[in-house]
């Protein structure tokens, strides 16, 4: 059994290990955590913790939003001081929010010549990819951002997501969504309904995942296809139920002071 007295950021190789490492160091101890129990206080799905402790999930960690990671480094317990360290060795970005008790909101310093801001709810991450990871947020959360990058769209039908995996991001394809980005939808009603070759948003009911995919609508069924074709279709039907939450209006990089388009 490791004890905390031993355990050293050095003698590890992927942040995930070193997290089941302290995790189980405290066992035998009151502040004891499953995975489930870090599930439940980060909002995201304890199989993400799985994949994560498993080394699985290292890439995709790093390209979480700074307070995720911060957050899921607080759901372990792990303090301040140790955050430092660890993201210094992995490369994280989960510093930055060390000693800043700000909201999750950007802050709206330097987008003042920007123009005016509008308040966008932020859903949680979706899946691009078999190694991306996707949960819902227990608590929604806002983004500000520009009106003018919305387009003229009502803010009220709009939502936001966080894109994990690669399967929306090809080379060989003009359009791409990569990894990181936030991709603004459009919420699916009676009025707005997605067309063939457009880009949604799909919550998958058999998996409890949400997916960004091409909708191709056919008979009876739907498939969602990919930008990167070593991603296979999926096929929506009553066998493999989804729901379209939204349809795709915007992508972008979210800065700690702001947007990147």
């Amino acid at each position: 059994m490791v004890t905390l007295g031993k355990l050293r950021v050095r003698d590890f190789e992927k942040v995930g290990e070193f997290l089941e490492a302290w995790r189980l160091s405290r066992k035998d101890t009151p502040r004891y955590k499953k995975k489930v129990d870090i599930g439940r206080i980060t909002g995201i799905n304890s199989s993400v913790f799985s994949k994560l402790e498993g080394g699985d999930l290292e890439d995709a960690f790093k390209g979480w939003r700074p307070k995720k990671q911060y957050d899921v480094f607080k759901a372990y317990d792990v303090p301040d001081e140790l955050i430092i360290e660890l993201s210094d060795k992995f490369g994280l970005d989960a510093k930055l929010m060390v000693g800043y008790s700000a909201s999750p909101t950007p802050s709206k310093k330097g987008l003042g010549e920007l123009g005016d801001l509008v308040s966008i709810p932020f859903l949680g991450i979706v899946q691009a990819g078999r190694l991306g990871t996707s949960y819902a947020a227990d608590e929604v959360e806002y983004i500000e951002m520009p009106r003018r990058f919305i387009n003229g769209y009502d803010p009220q039908h709009l939502f936001m997501v966080e894109v994990s995996g690669d399967s929306m991001s090809c080379e060989s394809v003009k359009q791409k969504i990569p990894e990181g980005s936030y991709v603004l939808f459009e919420k699916v009603r009676k009025n707005v309904q997605p067309k063939d070759g457009e880009v949604v948003s799909v919550w998958l009911a058999n998996e409890d995942i949400g997916v960004i995919k091409v909708f191709h609508k056919q008979d009876s069924f739907a498939v969602l296809q990919s930008y990167n074709l070593a991603h296979k279709p999926i096929i929506v039907n009553s066998d493999n139920p989804g729901w379209i939450q939204g349809i795709y209006r915007g992508h972008f990089y979210l800065a700690p002071d702001g947007f990147d388009i």
